[in-house]
């Protein structure tokens, strides 16, 4: 890595929105290091980047080596806005590593008075802010949208009492070429109705909102939003202005 160039820290970045980003960071001359488990569903990110000089991959597990391996990382890119819409529940021992970790990324930019970046999810927060978890019936106690609540909370927190250089950027329904349409099952299901359906099939109501967002247009906003320090402890939306209806 050139020692010249700021080094910015991709957590959870083995997954499709950290390839555009590793791609627009390192065109630009960025040195990545993304974090991440290292199993079959990221082999294929590695072996993408494998070859560019100014990409590191590190396992979630040794995190901590950024403390004596990096003396300066200029930014981090938290990456929580993905997430299982066909498993809500979220056990304890989820909750409790996943907020553990969260905590430990937080330290560290803390430490390194690295500018942050957390990118969770706006169906999350309007499902934690409407209260759905408390009628469902679920066999865990924490939902998705606790757990994300729990992390912007502490990212705040982090804000206010230690003057971490932090902010948040809330996506709606992110797609664009090369995304795993088995992410979005609404999507997919539209989609293959049109190609080859005589009618697209509409369940329920049909008013339920969605919020979609391009994927350039996602990485650019991630992007000014980390590069404004102004932005400091500032909560953005990043999705098309328009709502709209399935």
């Amino acid at each position: 890595m050139d020692g010249k160039n700021p080094t910015i820290v991709i957590v959870n970045g083995a997954n499709w929105i950290g390839v555009n980003l590793v791609e627009v960071l390192t065109a630009h001359k960025g040195n990545v290091i993304v974090i991440d488990d290292f199993n079959e569903k990221s082999m294929p990110f590695i072996k993408r980047f494998s070859e560019n000089k100014r990409f590191i991959f590190i396992e979630r597990d040794k995190i901590d080596s950024l403390r004596k391996n990096f003396t300066k990382i200029k930014y981090f890119i938290h990456l929580k806005n993905d997430f299982n819409s066909s498993d809500d529940d979220v056990s304890s021992k989820q909750f409790i590593s996943e907020t553990k970790f969260v905590d430990e990324v937080l330290t560290i930019a803390l430490e390194k008075n690295s500018t942050y970046i957390l990118t969770s999810s706006i169906h999350l927060h309007k499902d934690f802010i409407l209260k759905r978890n408390y009628t469902r019936e679920g066999k865990n106690a924490y939902t998705e949208s606790d757990l994300q609540d729990y992390i912007e909370r502490t990212v705040i927190e982090y804000v206010k009492k230690a003057g971490l250089n932090a902010r948040i950027a809330r996506l709606g329904n992110v797609y664009g070429p090369e995304m795993d349409l088995n992410k979005d099952s609404l999507l997919l299901q539209i989609l293959t109705d049109a190609f080859y359906r005589e009618e697209i099939r509409v369940y329920g109501d049909g008013l339920e909102y969605m919020y979609y967002v391009f994927i350039s247009d996602a990485i650019q906003g991630i992007l000014r939003a980390l590069f404004t320090q102004e932005a400091k402890g500032d909560v953005y939306s990043l999705t098309n202005p328009d709502e709209i209806s399935i």
